[in-house]
């Protein structure tokens, strides 16, 4: 038996100017720098113990998992290499990418619209779950951290609860959030089973259900 904890990315201007940014490499914002301390302590405090690193290669992402390691009081995990892959980027959006939110809607809504040059939700979904499930059977009784981006989260945390891949969640739409499951290798193929869910800026507490149910409040804060 092994632990996942999933972690989405930070803000880049793209995005507060309401933009798509999809797979372009935008470096984080000023504010997102000051919001990697607490993220970092977050996952140090609510995280299992991580044994392996996984990332996107996008600078945002590299920026976060280094602040993750050296702001760890474990020496183990400074100590840690980042793996980098391609194959944890965002979904690309192709012409899209880099314009208005509104002007992408409907590349949210059915699994297999895709957009000149782009990907369609399912192409990301079987790009992003072949990678993860190869690093989940290596490391099968390891405690695994994979920090990645949004939509890539929200589609891969749908496969792995067997949810309806197209379904957006105000959840991971929200800088800082990460979800932990245990997972098993077995015969025919991975067993998850949902631990928590966290938003490390917000300081809340997820269970499943609310994860799902698209409300924004708080359940309950976790103590730091």
């Amino acid at each position: 038996m092994g632990t996942l904890t999933l972690l989405n990315d930070i803000t880049t201007d793209l995005e507060i100017n309401n933009l798509l940014v999809g797979d372009l490499d935008q470096v984080p914002n000023k504010d997102a720098l000051r919001l990697c301390d607490k993220i970092a302590e977050n996952i140090a405090n609510n995280a299992p113990k991580i044994d392996v690193i996984y990332s996107s290669d996008a600078s945002r992402i590299k920026t976060l998992v280094h602040k993750i390691r050296v702001k760890s009081k474990d020496q183990a995990l400074t100590k840690l290499d980042n793996r980098t892959l391609e194959a944890l980027r965002e979904r690309s959006f192709g012409v899209l990418n880099g314009t208005a939110l509104s002007l992408a809607s409907d590349v949210f809504s059915f699994s297999r619209i895709k957009p000149d040059s782009g990907e369609s939700v399912f192409e990301c979904r079987v790009r992003a779950m072949k990678c993860i499930n190869e690093i989940c059977k290596k490391y099968a009784e390891k405690n695994i951290l994979i920090v990645s981006h949004p939509f890539l989260c929200q589609i891969v945390f749908n496969a792995f609860l067997q949810k309806d891949h197209t379904y957006l969640t105000e959840f991971w739409m929200d800088k800082g959030t990460f979800s932990i499951l245990k997972f098993k290798v077995v015969e025919n193929g991975i067993q998850w089973e949902f631990i928590s869910g966290y938003n490390a800026i917000s300081d809340t507490a997820y269970t499943q259900d609310k994860i799902y149910s698209r409300l924004v409040g708080k359940e309950r804060a976790f103590s730091s």
